[in-house]
């Protein structure tokens, strides 16, 4: 399971480096690869709700 304090940009690296180690090595490290793809739809997910409560937040 990845570090809660990591930022997205470091889920998207390490997800990529999942991706590459399914590519050279099989689908045996599938599993690892969905961990960090789910980490990341689930920070995108997070910043984008966090961006549209600042949004009524802030209007007028």
């Amino acid at each position: 399971m990845p570090d809660h304090n990591m930022t997205l940009e470091e889920l998207k690296r390490h997800r990529a480096q999942a991706a590459n180690l399914v590519k050279l090595h099989g689908k045996d490290y599938l599993p690892f690869f969905n961990v960090f793809h789910e980490a990341v739809l689930r920070a995108e997910r997070q910043e984008s709700e966090f961006d549209l409560a600042m949004q009524f937040a802030t209007a007028d």
